[in-house]
């Protein structure tokens, strides 16, 4: 998955993390194209009156959410784990390289070799698979039928004509009120000076 985010020198960066932004643009094209609506106004009105979308977050299923939170010595992943930002990059993500093409020869245009980062779909070293966990907020009595039709293989964030940033809705549970329960000390933390937890 590519989550467009800065560029340093021929490097296209990654947020480690798919907005909730990201999901929805993704939720409305496939609408639109599976002819579900007459067009993207429709979609956006459709999607804003039903749902509301929290982030995705790297993860492994019944581990730890691997959501970036900042303390005194710097960026840190996963709440419960709290590994380095150097940790996790390795873990998750990596890059490859593209180039553009000229037109008339289809050789290759003289400057244009640049790298996409990624957030992998295994890990390194173990290879096990990337999940992406977060919150979906959604009107009462929508059915997860409804939900899989919408979510369930999706195109998310950039570079998707390389194939990058295809998802599946794996599972949907309906989360009980003391879902943030345990971002409240980390939250509490911000009193002390701390930048406060990104939540979804």
């Amino acid at each position: 998955i590519h989550i467009g985010f800065e560029r340093i020198g021929n490097l296209q960066r990654t947020r480690p993390y798919v907005l909730g932004r990201n999901l929805w643009a993704a939720a409305a094209a496939k609408m639109v194209l599976e002819g579900r609506v007459a067009g993207y106004e429709q979609a956006r009105s459709e999607l804003s009156g039903h749902y509301c979308f929290g982030y995705l977050f790297p993860t492994f299923p019944t581990e730890t959410v691997f959501a970036p939170y900042y303390r005194g010595d710097g960026l840190f992943f996963g709440l419960d784990q709290g590994i380095g930002q150097r940790e996790f990059e390795h873990r998750f993500l990596s890059s490859t390289a593209h180039t553009a093409l000229t037109p008339v020869s289809r050789g290759v245009e003289e400057g244009s070799l640049h790298e996409i980062e990624c957030v992998l779909p295994r890990t390194r070293p173990d290879g096990r698979l990337t999940y992406l966990a977060g919150v979906l907020f959604a009107q009462v009595g929508t059915s997860e039928a409804t939900l899989r039709s919408l979510f369930d293989e999706l195109q998310v964030g950039g570079e998707r004509t390389y194939g990058m940033g295809r998802i599946r809705l794996e599972s949907a549970e309906a989360a009980g009120k003391d879902i943030f329960t345990p971002l409240v000390p980390y939250l509490a933390a911000r009193t002390l000076g701390r930048a406060p937890v990104m939540t979804g």
